[in-house]
Order: structure tokens, then C-alpha cells, then sequence
């Protein structure tokens, strides 16, 4: 008898044992062995003594019907604790809730210590530069490179994100205009004015005002960059392969207004409960609803360049341009609908963004199933690629076509046909 034979030997009657405890079990056997220890269970004379027919067939249906409501909810239940325990100890979710927190600590320590304790305006550039610190380190500690993030060095796919991007924040002509519109029929006086970090061109020099337009700028490009290398880049392609695009972009967006939360609570001792509450309501939504979108840019070009570029010149254009009242005087720089034009920018934006998105979906669906038989895995994101899967692919056959198949499989036939004959 062979090795293998004995163990299965030894392995059956040590199953058949009372004591035996098998590490993994399939589930017939663990629905037989279940019955049998129910059956074991009882008493002889319970299992002698048999209800009536009537009694057997109330008893069964009530004991059914209760056992599978009781069945349907404890399935539920149990669904739902299994899935939040599988992603809360999923190594996966581990590396990016621990890329997040890193970031997150550093700039709820800006934001609440040296801005509103210490009066010190970084305007949260210490936290960004951080977080670009970090994350380059993650990349080339991980063997990474740019591309593998989603920054391929591409001219022309830089390029075409850029005009995408332009196109995409032209939105914030009708926001504008609508905000215009409504200052005017509330009586108002309406202007548009650049600011400068909350500071007009009229109240300092144009030393210190240009100083300050180049400064906001910088950190915009500095922050929409670090941003989305974070969340769309790193954090974005650790989840999607385990998780897949929806439920990671769902945590991905989460994660995005927990961040943005740090600014409307660093100012509890400085602005009433009653402002406060709406404030962080406004940017629960508001940000979760950018993260989203941005997450749709990334799954249909392929990288973050289109991302990082509308996330640049939203914070940029609504930094800079504000609509005011000047009918109570020159003095009055208050922006009362900017929360509401934020909304009509980006309503707009997601509406252009989704049409792009469909559109790109649609087209990569064609392409294939325009492959035929050829059996590769298609990508969601060129991002995802490494060069083993781009070398892989490439050393499979090409599709070919079955009509041309057909014609010279109808040539061999003949030809063997021809030459049968001629042998005859």
C-alpha cells in the first residue's frame, strides 16, 4: 500500500473517532455531522416515541416557518459583521488606513496647534509637504514607480488632461453668474474681486497682493498634488484589487472628508455651535461628492493628471475670484453665496465628468469584445499595469479572424481533397 493510501487510511478512522476535530470542514459534512450530533442528542424514547400526523404536521410547519424567518435575519446579520470584519482585518485596508493617518495626524496638528493656537499661517503647506514626503517614500520603499501610481510621464496623456481639466472648471462660469444674478434681485450691488488670501487688491500693495496670488497658487498645485497621489494614487489602487472600484472609492471618499472635517472643527473655539453643525454637514457631503468624482476621472483615463489638474483649478478659481456685495459700502468683502456657488460649480463639473466617464466605459467595453478570442485581462487602469503583465501581454497571440480562418480551413480541405484524389 502507498504512503498516500495509508494517510488517507489513518485520516478516515481518525474522522470517524468522537474526538476528532477536523481544521476545516466542507459543508455537507458539516450539515451531516450536525444532524448526527442532533440525533445523537436526543433520547431514546424521544426517538421511539412518534407524534401523530396531525401533530407532526403543525409542529413541522410552525418549527419551518420560524426557523426560516429566524434563518433569513441571522443571515443578514451575519453578512453584514462578516463584511465590515473582513475589511477592517484585511491587510489591504491596514496599509491604507495607516498611509491616511500618517497624513492626518500631521495636518490636524497644523491646523489645530499652529494656526488657531499659535497664529501661524502655513495655510496648510506644512501638512502637504509632509504628505509628499511620505508618500515618495512608500513608493520607492514598495519598488514603485510613477507610473505604477498613476502618473505616467506621457506628454500627450498629460496634455489630454489638461484640456479635459480646462473643460471641466469652465463650470464655474454659470456658478458665477448665477451668484451674480442672485445678489442682484436680493437689492444688492454685485462685483467680481481677486482676492489674495481674504486680502483685495485695494487693501494692500500690489507688492504683497501679487506676493500672496503666486503664493496661493503654489500651494494649490502643491496640495490637489499631494491629495490626489494620496487618495486617487496610492490609497485608490491598494483597495481596488481587493475590494474592487465602488466599495474602494466609497472608502476613499470617506477618508477624503474626514480630512477636509479637521478644517470646519480647528475653528469650535472661534465659531457658535449653531454655524458649526451646518458647516461640517456641508463639508461631509461636498467632499465626499468630489472625492467620487475624482475617483471616476481616475477609473476612466487611466491616471491622476486629470484629477490633480481639476482639483488644481477648482481650489484655485474659487480662492481667487469672489462675487461681493458692494452696495453697503467699499469695506464689505463678505462672499455670502460661496457655499452655494461651490455647489453649482461642481454640480455642473460631475455632470460634464460623468458624460466623459460613460463615454470611456462604453468604448473600452467595445474594444473588448472587439478581442475575440484572445483571453487577457483587461484593466480598469493603466496605473494597475506592472511590466510583467505588459511583457504577458504582449507574448500572446493576436486575434484573429474567424472569417479568414474559415476560408483557409475551406483551402486545406480542398487541397487535401485534390491531393486524395490524385494519390487515388
Amino acid at each position: 500500500m502507498s504512503k498516500k493510501e495509508d494517510l488517507m487510511k489513518e485520516f478516515g478512522e481518525a474522522e470517524m473517532r468522537s474526538n476528532f476535530k477536523a481544521p476545516v470542514k466542507p459543508i455537507i459534512m458539516q450539515q451531516s455531522s450536525g444532524l448526527h450530533d442532533d440525533l445523537e442528542g436526543k433520547k431514546e424514547s424521544d426517538l421511539t416515541a412518534e407524534p401523530s400526523e396531525g401533530q407532526a404536521s403543525e409542529t413541522a410547519h410552525t418549527h419551518s416557518s420560524h426557523k426560516h424567518s429566524s434563518s433569513h435575519h441571522g443571515k443578514k446579520k451575519h453578512r453584514f459583521f462578516r463584511a465590515v470584519v473582513n475589511v477592517f482585518s484585511d491587510r489591504t485596508f491596514c496599509k491604507m488606513l495607516n498611509a491616511f493617518l500618517f497624513c492626518l495626524i500631521v495636518n490636524a496638528f497644523e491646523y489645530f496647534f499652529l494656526i488657531n493656537q499659535k497664529n501661524i499661517q502655513t495655510r496648510g503647506a506644512i501638512s502637504k509637504i509632509f504628505g509628499v514626503i511620505i508618500l515618495f517614500i512608500f513608493m520607492y520603499s514598495a519598488r514603485l514607480k510613477p507610473k505604477n501610481l498613476g502618473l505616467p510621464p506621457d506628454p500627450r496623456a498629460i496634455i489630454s488632461a489638461l484640456k479635459k481639466a480646462i473643460f471641466f472648471s469652465l463650470a464655474f462660469i454659470p456658478a458665477y453668474l448665477i451668484d451674480i444674478l442672485i445678489v442682484l434681485i436680493k437689492g444688492g450691488s454685485p462685483r467680481l474681486t481677486v482676492f489674495a488670501y481674504n486680502q483685495p487688491h485695494s487693501s494692500v500693495g500690489f507688492v504683497d497682493w501679487a506676493a500672496n496670488i503666486l503664493l496661493l497658487i503654489v500651494i494649490s498645485a502643491l496640495s490637489s498634488f499631494m491629495l490626489e497621489f494620496l487618495f486617487r494614487g496610492v490609497i485608490l489602487r491598494m483597495g481596488r484589487a481587493k475590494f474592487g472600484f465602488v466599495q474602494t472609492a466609497f472608502i476613499v471618499s470617506i477618508f477624503y472628508f474626514i480630512w477636509y472635517l479637521i478644517v470646519p472643527l480647528s475653528k469650535i473655539t472661534r465659531i457658535p455651535l449653531g454655524r458649526l453643525i451646518p458647516l461640517c454637514l456641508f463639508y461631509l457631503v461636498f467632499e465626499f461628492f468630489l472625492s467620487f468624482k475624482w475617483c471616476l476621472c481616475v477609473r476612466a483615463t487611466g491616471s491622476i493628471w486629470l484629477a490633480i489638474f481639476d482639483h488644481f483649478f477648482f481650489i484655485t478659481i474659487t480662492g481667487v475670484l469672489r462675487v461681493v456685495n458692494t452696495a453697503e459700502g467699499v469695506s464689505n468683502y463678505i462672499d455670502v453665496n460661496k457655499y452655494w456657488r461651490y455647489v453649482i460649480f461642481q454640480a455642473i463639473s460631475f455632470a460634464l465628468c460623468y458624460m466623459f466617464y460613460k463615454k470611456r466605459m462604453l468604448l473600452r467595453k467595445k474594444k473588448q469584445s472587439a478581442r475575440g478570442s484572445r483571453s487577457t485581462f483587461v484593466f480598469d487602469s493603466l496605473a494597475d499595469m506592472v511590466p510583467e503583465d505588459i511583457n504577458s501581454d504582449r507574448k500572446q497571440p493576436l486575434s484573429v479572424d474567424e472569417s479568414k480562418l474559415d476560408e483557409n480551413y475551406k483551402k486545406y480541405l480542398d487541397s487535401t481533397q485534390t491531393s486524395d484524389s490524385h494519390h487515388k
